[in-house]
């Protein structure tokens, strides 16, 4: 059977790093790599992007990210996929409406419409099984200790110099799950991280043995 393509995704600060980590012990053999990058090529993009000195336009952004994205697919995920894996990414096209369109505000500058063509495009019929969205409030994402060790890159470094993009932001993920036609679950970020790994992992179990039910002709 086809493996499960889930994406988990959220806000700077959400828990999302952890929930994975926490993922990772319980579905061991399953899939994960980050975006930008998860191939050498998308890595060479991602060095782009996320440079701290970074100057692209959100249209070079966005062009960039999916051009990330479709190499990943290509080369990683849907091989994967075909071979029965399940591939759990922390970050997908939901970012890339979030920060590139909605975050800049660009949404009614006609990077919405551009968004979901090259969404089309890039997927085909590679679309995730499932979206988990973290959503946290940017009043309690702001008070969280930032990840130890790493540089703040030009994204993290926009939203804590700007308030009303961090807000942006945050319901450009919301705007996602309302208007996406892929199954999406909105998880309070805000609980305790135990509560929200716990109810991450609950709502992927039930997704896979779903799916494989459906695959197997129960549903």
């Amino acid at each position: 059977m086809r493996g499960t393509f889930i994406v988990i995704d959220g806000p700077d600060r959400c828990g999302k790093d952890e929930v994975v980590k926490f993922l990772k012990l319980h579905f061991p053999d399953a899939v994960y790599a980050r975006e930008p990058g998860g191939t050498d090529d998308a890595e060479r993009v991602r060095d782009i992007v996320k440079h701290p000195a970074s100057k692209l336009n959100p249209l070079t952004q966005l062009c960039l990210f999916f051009a990330a994205r479709s190499d990943l697919l290509e080369k990683a995920i849907r091989p994967a996929l075909e071979n029965g894996k399940h591939c759990i990414l922390p970050r997908s096209d939901s970012s890339t409406l979030a920060y590139q369109v909605e975050g800049e505000g660009k949404g009614d500058k006609g990077l919405w419409n551009l968004f979901w063509t090259m969404r089309e495009e890039c997927f085909g019929s590679c679309k995730p099984n499932l979206y988990i969205l973290l959503d946290v409030p940017v009043e309690i994402s702001r008070g969280r200790p930032e990840s130890e060790g790493d540089e703040k890159d030009y994204f993290e470094q926009q939203q804590d110099e700007d308030h009303e993009k961090a807000k942006r932001i945050q319901l450009g993920f919301l705007k996602f799950h309302h208007v996406n036609h892929t199954p999406t679950v909105v998880v309070d970020a805000a609980q305790p991280l135990e509560v929200v790994q716990q109810e991450v992992l609950k709502i992927i179990r039930e997704e896979i043995a779903y799916k494989q039910k459906r695959e197997a002709g129960a549903y």
